[in-house]
């Protein structure tokens, strides 16, 4: 049975593969600067599924109802294109395994 700790271990995954990718397809860190995240809505921060979220690194966001985690890739860059890959690939799994709403945002800075 696979439980949302496995399915966020999958989303962290292909969030770090899909930074790594793009990292080594630009060559390394360049370009724009700015940050990117994973927001999730309607979802309940004293469920059982908001609990496991928040364990894993998700805030309540400013946006009422919302949690998100920022740089789910990982990876220390400053490039938004790097950051973006990996929160695109991160909110698809958690779309795609767990049936949430779940998409990635972006900023320069």
């Amino acid at each position: 049975m696979t439980t949302v700790a496995d399915i966020l271990k999958e989303a962290f995954d292909a969030a770090r593969e899909a930074s790594q990718n793009t990292f080594d397809r630009m060559g390394g860190d360049g370009f724009a600067c700015g940050f990117a995240w994973v927001e999730v809505s309607k979802v309940r921060r004293n469920s059982k599924l908001g609990k496991e979220l928040i364990a894993h690194g998700f805030k309540p966001s400013w946006k009422s109802g919302q949690l998100d985690i920022w740089n789910p890739g990982g990876l220390n860059v400053q490039n938004v294109d790097i950051k973006e890959e990996g929160a695109y690939a991160f909110a698809r799994v958690l779309r795609d395994k767990l049936g949430i709403s779940a998409w990635a945002g972006s900023r320069l800075d």
